[in-house]
């Protein structure tokens, strides 16, 4: 993917850094694309954001964490739209893993949304007990 933009940004370990973290990424993807983002490309990355950031706070309560959001600046996709790659870094070191939702339940879905609507998605263990979750779109 050819970059267009990179912005990173800390948090902290607060529930009111969910709807944070979400405004920044869609923020800078805005940027980058001089304002325009597709609505269902918004909802999508808006959704996953939420799930990923969701995590670090719950699971990794006890540090800061990064998002970091890379956007090209041209299409390469099918929809027009430009790829979009977002990372939150924590300080995690459980790695997620898939689980079976029960239909009331409130968690164990994020996986499942990752699958469901990023292009590629990962995780990947760094150094000094901190990972990587990422996507794209």
């Amino acid at each position: 993917m050819g970059l267009g933009l990179f912005q990173r940004r800390s948090f902290p370990p607060a529930a009111a850094s969910v709807r944070a973290a979400r405004h920044f990424t869609l923020d800078a993807v805005r940027a980058a694309r001089g304002g325009e983002l597709p609505a269902a490309q918004g909802e999508a990355l808006a959704l996953l954001v939420t799930e990923v950031v969701t995590n670090a706070v719950c699971f990794a309560p006890d540090g800061e964490f990064e998002v970091e959001v890379r956007c090209s600046k041209a299409p390469e996709d099918s929809s027009g739209a430009p790829p979009v790659h977002v990372e939150v870094v924590d300080t995690g070191t459980e790695l997620p893993r898939p689980r079976r939702p029960d239909d009331s339940g409130e968690h164990g879905r994020g996986l499942l949304l990752l699958h469901g609507l990023a292009a590629r998605w990962g995780v990947t263990n760094l150094d000094k007990g901190r990972k990587v979750v990422w996507f794209e779109l």
